[in-house]
């Protein structure tokens, strides 16, 4: 896979809640694999957080990038 561009459209899972949002960063974790911070279109409540989160840390393989279609 590719590294994705920062601003890029993804979508995905994130502790088995689906997610949407932008690409704000990346890193290339111990072992080669790749990790996004993702900024959520629309916040998600967690179970062991009072408060919703707005960014999350998805692996590589747990994104795909969205296209827009016109």
């Amino acid at each position: 896979m590719d590294l994705l561009k920062k601003g890029t459209q993804v979508a995905g899972q994130y502790q088995d809640q689906f997610i949407v949002g932008k690409i704000l960063d990346w890193r290339c974790k111990y072992g080669g694999t790749v990790q996004y911070t993702v900024f959520l279109d629309k916040p998600i409540k967690l179970r062991w957080r009072d408060e919703l989160v707005t960014q999350v840390f998805v692996d590589a393989s747990k994104i795909i990038p969205v296209c827009a279609v016109a």
